[in-house]
């Protein structure tokens, strides 16, 4: 009988425990998603701006390379 008292109360702070720890594990997938495409966008970024230093120093070679036929 004595058993019977706290069982209700025990099986709603469970079930609280529960949604509590869905909530946090959604926040958490959201957080990896946000860094996931934070990840993906510098990615980017890093590819164009190496594409660009590429093609800078590609003219840059080119330059020197027509001084040094000129001498």
């Amino acid at each position: 009988m004595q058993a019977a008292y706290p069982a209700p109360a025990i099986m709603m702070s469970q079930k609280r425990e529960g949604e509590v720890d869905r909530y946090r594990a959604e926040i958490a997938s959201n957080v990896n998603v946000k860094t996931d495409l934070e990840m993906y966008a510098l990615h980017d970024k890093i590819d164009y701006l190496e594409g660009d230093i590429v093609n800078s120093l590609k003219e840059q070679l080119a330059h020197i390379s027509r001084q040094l036929e000129e001498l």
